[in-house]
């Protein structure tokens, strides 16, 4: 095989590689009706799992969010990392995060905070 060949072939493998990861960690949109992936930084904040999984029960769209730990998100020196809908947040809180589900999910009947 020539190096050009070779060349070739290691483009289409990183190509079909990356394709994969980006779907596994949740960075492309969810099919229909499939939960979206709300992504907590693993190793800078997964302390913050147990709080964005309380969040989404309390908001009554666990149907439509499942929380997930993620690898490194990026940002590790700005507080708990999050990443939703392909953005990628910082310095989350609880009421941050309470305030971007509400807002992402406020014309949803099926949604609403329970009581």
């Amino acid at each position: 095989m020539t190096y050009k060949a070779w060349g070739i072939a290691a483009v289409a493998v990183l190509l079909f590689l990356g394709s994969a990861f980006v779907g596994m960690v949740g960075l492309v949109p969810a099919e229909a009706g499939a939960a979206e992936k709300l992504l907590v930084c693993g190793p800078c904040s997964g302390a913050f799992l147990s709080t964005a999984s309380r969040v989404v029960e309390e908001l009554g769209c666990s149907d439509r969010v499942v929380v997930v730990r993620s690898s490194c998100l990026g940002p590790c020196s700005q507080g708990v990392v999050i990443a939703f809908r392909g953005e990628v947040y910082s310095n989350m809180t609880e009421d941050l995060l309470r305030t971007l589900l509400e807002a992402t999910f406020s014309d949803d009947t099926d949604a609403k905070p329970a009581n």
